[in-house]
């Protein structure tokens, strides 16, 4: 209960502080609801579309290279490899596919593949290689077919040349490296089909780039080879195409767009002025030595930091309350901030930055004893812990689980990443993020909402580490204990003038009675060590009897410290009586001696000044006007002898 009693006592003191700094507290509430009001008006502003009909692309021919590539390097013609060059079979085919191809074209073997990426490394002419065709079966001889069953690869450029940079409506660059063979899906979905305005289907671009047409003049060129004369003909009648799937009717819905690049940014600059707050109160509550005071008088640490964070908890509990409400409640057309996120979660997620964000300004506070200070650099430090975002977040799906987890030490990258997975599901279905709306339906649309869901676990673990682990809560925590624990460090003056005062040794013994003598306090007190000196003064006019006190001065400061521990409140001759230590004074520093000024010698005769030219003129002396003696004027005289005769009248 005591312990209840000092935390009650300790909510009410932060409170009261708290509550004398009206305009302090309006703006830690207001800023949160200002930037959710900033999302709000962009949900009004920003309009969607309904789209009811079928989106349909046309057919892009995959028999012929793309226009680009009919034109050829500068000074040279394009080059298609082939590996290995020994096999007869191997050069065939190249040859023929190099002639469906139709453009200026010439085929060169390789023995292998290292000669082939040697040549790529270090040759001057290795950007006119179109492609590679490697067969990854191994030939014994030149004249040995290719048999049926047979696998090859082909090797593009890392660098795509028929790229189109379209940067329009994109926050993050696009990459024009790599194939991103990997993601089935990219890092910011759109409601609606993937860069609509290309028939081709776009990034990363299998038909701009001729990975498509070659492969089908390969394939084409394995059946011819392994057919007949009838066969062949039959190929030269076939049209091969590539057509995108239709995509069905959608919403399209530019918001959704924003809210996953803006929704980490928002956040952040919400909870700025709050955690400049918590590092400043703390410190300063430090610096002017309330907490040193409140230590002296028995308070624990734990209470005293428990009790700053349920303060800030519960008006960040407030706070987070409101901006929740505003993301989820419909504006308009029953569309929300968030539409498809369920609350709790939204709700859960908040409480958690805003607790790492309590925890990330406790650890600050420690580092620092001015408030100014203080805030100026954890403010500093709270926008710092956000920048690695924008090195993150172009590289998330090429990340594993683990750094993820690793980058979300920082909170607010691990909240950014959080509110992007809010902006990516809101994109996606309801179920992979938010209520789960869809759980009951069967058949074709069960199917796709369950692969999704498969498809999302990846993710959505990560969301649950990011939401609900946030291992900065932690990390924070312990370096916020480690470093308390340890003592401020002082300055070198201060540790000079601050030396550690020496252990008493001399015990003052009070409330003795008159007839306590030496001999008795030297048979008690000497049961606790050896006795240096007993000083007890006596009256002058009774030596027999006592003063009442003695001083008791032991060899060892630890023996003096067992007497202290023993006797204080102990009972000589029926008194009880008091031991207090005497502290050692203080040497005073010797009195600094001040040399005498040195006397100057007098100048040399050349440098003597030289007799006045004019007569010296001594001072006569002060002469006094003797002091005057005023009469009265017979006027006045007269004035009053007329005054006192009216009176006398």
């Amino acid at each position: 209960m005591a312990v209840l009693r000092q935390l009650v006592l300790l909510l009410w003191k932060n409170y009261t502080v708290q509550k004398r700094k009206v305009l302090v507290t309006v703006l830690e509430l207001f800023l949160p609801l200002l930037f959710s009001g900033i999302l709000i008006w962009l949900r009004l502003k920003i309009q969607s579309e309904n789209v009811p009909n079928a989106t349909i692309y046309p057919g892009q021919s995959i028999q012929e290279l793309p226009l680009f590539f009919s034109f050829p390097p500068p000074g040279d013609t394009w080059e298609l490899a082939y590996i290995p060059s020994q096999s007869d079979a191997v050069k065939t085919i190249t040859e023929m596919a190099r002639r469906t191809l139709v453009i200026n074209m010439r085929a060169r073997g390789f023995p292998s593949e290292k000669d082939f990426e040697d040549y790529i490394r270090y040759n001057n002419r290795s950007s006119n290689v179109l492609a590679a065709l490697v067969f990854e079966h191994t030939f014994n001889h030149s004249g040995e077919p290719l048999p049926l069953a047979v696998k090859y690869h082909l090797r593009f450029s890392d660098t795509r040349r028929n790229y189109m940079w379209t940067q329009t409506g994109s926050f993050f660059l696009k990459e024009t490296e790599g194939w991103h063979t990997t993601s089935l899906f990219p890092l910011f979905p759109n409601p609606g089909p993937r860069e609509p305005a290309s028939p081709d289907g776009g990034e990363p671009g299998y038909i701009r780039e001729g990975f498509l047409a070659v492969q089908h003049a390969v394939d084409r060129a394995i059946m011819q080879y392994h057919a007949n004369a009838s066969t062949r003909q039959l190929f030269e009648k076939l049209t091969v195409i590539a057509k995108r799937f239709p995509y069905p009717p959608f919403i399209s819905d530019p918001f959704l767009v924003a809210i996953q690049y803006q929704l980490p940014l928002l956040l952040m600059l919400s909870f700025t002025y709050t955690s400049l707050t918590i590092i400043r109160a703390v410190v300063q509550e430090k610096e002017r030595k309330l907490k040193e005071y409140m230590r002296m008088m028995g308070l624990s640490s734990w209470l005293h930091w428990s009790a700053w964070f349920l303060l800030f908890f519960f008006f960040l509990l407030v706070a987070v309350s409101c901006v929740t409400l505003l993301f989820c409640v419909k504006v308009k057309k029953d569309v929300a901030v968030l539409t498809h996120s369920d609350p709790s979660l939204v709700l859960v997620f908040l409480l958690c930055f805003a607790t790492s964000s309590v925890s990330f300004s406790f650890m600050v506070s420690t580092f620092f004893s001015k408030a100014n200070m203080a805030a100026a650099i954890g403010g500093f430090l709270y926008f710092f812990t956000y920048i690695p975002y924008f090195f993150v977040a172009p590289r998330y799906n090429w990340m594993t689980l683990s750094q993820k987890l690793l980058s979300c030490l920082l909170s607010n990258v691990a909240m950014a990443m959080g509110a992007q997975l809010i902006g990516k599901f809101e994109a996606k279905e309801p179920t992979c993020w938010g209520v789960s709306s869809r759980e009951d339906l069967g058949g074709v649309e069960g199917a796709v909402a369950a692969k999704r869901r498969q498809e999302g676990e990846h993710e959505l673990l990560h969301g649950c580490g990011v939401v609900l682990a946030f291992p900065k809560l932690i990390v924070s925590g312990v370096l916020f204990f480690s470093i308390r624990s340890k003592p401020p460090k002082r300055d070198e003056k201060e540790r000079k003038r601050r030396s550690p005062s020496p252990k008493p040794t001399k015990v003052h013994i009070g409330r003795l009675t008159r007839n306590v003598t030496k001999d008795h306090i030297m048979e008690i007190f000497s049961t606790y060590g050896k006795i240096k000196m007993i000083d007890m003064p006596v009256e002058r006019m009774h030596p027999h009897l006592s003063k009442g006190y003695a001083y008791v001065e032991f060899e060892n400061p630890d023996e003096a410290e067992k007497a202290l521990k023993h006797m204080d409140g102990g009972q000589i001759d029926g008194q009880e009586i008091t031991a207090t230590a005497v502290l050692a004074p203080w040497p005073r520093p010797p009195p600094r001696r001040f040399s005498p000024p040195r006397r100057m010698l007098p100048p040399p005769p050349m440098w003597r000044r030289s007799p006045p030219r004019m007569r010296r003129r001594s001072r006569s002396p002060r002469r006094r006007s003797p002091v005057r003696r005023r009469s009265r004027s017979p006027g006045r005289r007269r004035h009053r002898s007329r005054s006192s005769s009216n009176s006398s009248r």
